[in-house]
């Protein structure tokens, strides 16, 4: 019987995923924000889920801009691409 072992990135690496700086990585470290394993006293990884769960726990879903209802309005292009994101978003959210 085999356990696998998670997936270990060094604080450059973690860092580099999350498109932080090693330093800002350091302070959410230490703010208990991300966890990490320490390997040894000077030795610190991060596991590959434990920087997807941070991801996950940092992603939100802001509702985009949804045009006037009225339908005298000339609607550019952008308007209609965001009024049928929108739309998908909220048709998802109701099924749930």
């Amino acid at each position: 019987m085999t356990t696998e072992l998670p997936q270990l990135y060094t604080e450059r690496e973690a860092a580099k995923i999350l498109g932080l700086s090693a330093r800002t990585l350091r302070d959410l470290r230490a703010k208990g924000e991300i966890r990490y394993v320490r390997l040894s006293a000077r030795i610190i990884r991060y596991a590959a889920t434990d920087i997807a769960e941070y991801i996950e726990r940092h992603t939100f879903l802001d509702t985009p801009y949804r045009p006037t209802a009225n339908p005298g309005k000339i609607v550019r292009r952008n308007d209609r691409k965001i009024a049928q994101e929108y739309e998908r978003v909220l048709a998802q959210h109701r099924k749930r």
